[in-house]
């Protein structure tokens, strides 16, 4: 996405000059820029970004737990201590980048912390504090 607002970056510029007739709602508006036009498809890539990179500093780690998502395996190496097997999860994470690790699993991840809207995130869909969606409509 970086790339591609890089690349539009320049569009935008080269054609900041170049009068284009506006729509609103599917009919003719006033005249924009072709440049203009360009900077709200960034603004959406923008948002996409900030939503993309908030969902992988947010996704959890599965942990190091067995193939039945338990940590017994673990706790047998390291003799029972548990903090050690807790000390081990927290490496693991912190050596793949998560921030933090699921508490309970199975033998799969689960899938609710891709289909879950974070508390945070009002219906829009931006972060709260982030500058609201653009209209598409104009486009």
């Amino acid at each position: 996405m970086v790339q591609t607002l890089a690349t539009l970056k320049v569009f935008a510029d080269k054609y900041k000059d170049l009068p284009t007739l506006g729509f609103t709602h599917y009919q003719p508006a006033q005249l924009t820029t072709v440049g203009k036009r360009c900077t709200l498809w960034m603004q959406d890539l923008v948002l996409d970004l900030e939503r993309v990179t908030y969902e992988i500093d947010m996704l959890p780690m599965r942990g190091v737990k067995g193939t039945t998502g338990t940590q017994a395996s673990f706790l047998d190496l390291f003799d029972g201590d548990h903090s050690k097997v807790k000390a081990l999860d927290k490496r693991v994470c912190e050596l793949l980048n998560f921030k933090k690790s699921i508490a309970v699993s199975g033998q799969t991840s689960t899938s609710l912390s891709l289909t879950r809207r974070p508390r945070d995130w009002p219906r829009t869909g931006t972060p709260a504090g982030a500058n609201p969606p653009v209209d598409t409509r104009n486009r």
